[in-house]
């Protein structure tokens, strides 16, 4: 099979996505098997928040802020645990992109809350509760909006906001789960390949592709199936404050905007525009506050449960007045202070690396006999050790009668000094050496004395 690190996110595995779009990523996935990639559609992407009419300027974050505060970050696609470069090629969002945005967001003193753009059918189950619990426990308010489509994973993550919101034709529930297994056994038995697996454990080939499904594989699949299913209602009911019952009555069906608002699975039909407007309303409202999470006696923080807000969380004041260049200035001044903390535990350590790096050049079996070369390579380049031995390796082995550097080289042979160090062939009295210096000594000393 190629792409089995694929195969293993896509089969035998509980996805939080609605079945059609699984179905569409299986099709996908079925045709790079078959090596029919070239008949697929080209995949372009969006343009994100293109309907957006309030002015944001993007951030290298990767969130557009406001001039109020506002930051907005988008939540598009299928969503996977680790997109890596992968989402911006072929449509797919990283919980991990999503959470690094709204740290970002959280630790910069311009954002004083977040609107997430969500457009997405659900993804995969690991990351996505993580991400859920992030922005529930979330130090500033974070609106969602489902600008069309919140469901499943993507509804999962948008209930956990502060309030969603979502335009007159959007949709939003699927709170469901869907499992895929491919049985291939058919498939191999024509192409005349036999595969006998040889394994330890009754249960160890349990969801093989490469046989049909047992009853008792059928059955344990189901129970993880169940027990995603259970989590992903309890997250919903208490997030959304509505009864476990009512979020499993609607058996993992999609809900329209205005049932949404009615049964409580959402606050208020509006668009992106209409939620940022109305939260940069409640940043300004008089007496806004920010509630952060605590910090325990050991500095990490605690979740707020749900317990008293003198005891699980601080209150802290934010003033509706300050100026977009106040906080540039607070944030500025939040760098400066960085810079003057790290920089020189930053330097010291670098300067202790180049020391390390410089005598593993010039220790290394490829510069004992090329010193000059890896002298040069350690002091006047910035190889790392592997890269300079493999360099030197390929240069030819220095002379050992080669002077060690070009100063050597330069300079003039010492002058001849000490008894008897002068040659024949040099004119009398030209020659320095002790012999001489001794006798013109006498001889002044004589003519001294006769005085």
């Amino acid at each position: 099979m190629q792409h089995p690190r694929l195969a293993e996110r896509l089969y035998n595995e509980p996805l939080l996505l609605l079945p059609e779009k699984a179905e569409v990523i299986e099709r996908v996935f079925a045709a790079y098997q078959a090596g029919d990639e070239a008949k697929l559609p080209k995949w372009e992407p969006e343009r994100e928040h293109a309907a957006l009419l309030v002015p944001a300027r993007r951030t290298e974050a990767g969130y557009s802020l406001t001039a109020h505060g506002v930051a907005i970050v988008p939540m598009m696609g299928s969503l996977v645990q680790r997109a890596g470069g992968l989402d911006a090629m072929s449509g797919l969002t990283g919980y991990n992109r999503v959470t690094a945005m709204l740290d970002a967001a959280m630790r910069d003193p311009l954002v004083r809350g977040v609107v997430l753009d969500v457009d997405s059918p659900g993804g995969e189950v690991a990351g996505a509760f993580e991400l859920a619990s992030f922005i529930a426990n979330a130090p500033k308010p974070v609106y969602a909006v489902a600008n069309e489509l919140a469901a499943s994973a993507a509804y999962l993550i948008a209930s956990a906001a502060t309030e969603i919101y979502l335009p007159s034709t959007a949709q939003v529930g699927s709170v469901g789960v869907v499992l895929l297994h491919q049985d291939r056994s058919e498939v191999i038995a024509k192409s005349g390949v036999r595969y006998t697996p040889i394994f330890a454990g009754a249960k160890k080939i349990d969801g093989s592709s490469l046989t049909p499904l047992s009853e008792g594989a059928r059955l344990d699949l189901q129970a993880r199936v169940d027990d995603v299913h259970e989590q992903f209602i309890a997250a919903v009911a208490e997030r959304r404050g509505i009864k476990p019952k009512a979020v499993r009555d609607t058996e993992a069906g999609m809900l329209s905007a205005s049932r949404a608002v009615a049964e409580g699975f959402a606050d208020k039909v509006g668009t992106l525009t209409d939620a940022i407007t109305a939260l940069h309303a409640e940043l300004a409202r008089p007496g806004f506050t920010l509630k952060t999470r605590a910090a325990s006696e050991d500095g990490s923080l605690i979740a707020d449960g749900g317990g008293k807000d003198e005891d699980m969380s601080k209150t802290i004041e934010q003033p509706a007045a300050a100026t977009a260049t106040d906080l540039a200035n607070e944030r500025a001044a939040g760098y400066a202070q960085a810079e003057k903390d790290l920089t020189p535990k930053a330097k010291a350590e670098g300067a202790t690396e180049e020391r390390a790096r410089i005598a593993a050049i010039l220790a290394h079996d490829e510069a004992k006999e090329r010193p000059a070369a890896a002298r040069q390579v350690a002091m006047e380049t910035d190889m790392p050790v592997a890269t300079a031995a493999k360099f030197l390796a390929g240069l030819p082995k220095e002379s050992p009668t080669k002077p060690a550097n070009a100063l050597a080289a330069a300079m003039p042979p010492n002058p001849s000094i000490g008894a008897g160090g002068e040659k024949p062939d040099k004119p009398a009295g030209k020659t320095i050496n002790a012999q001489g210096i001794f006798a013109k000594r006498a001889e002044q000393a004589k003519a001294a004395l006769a005085r």
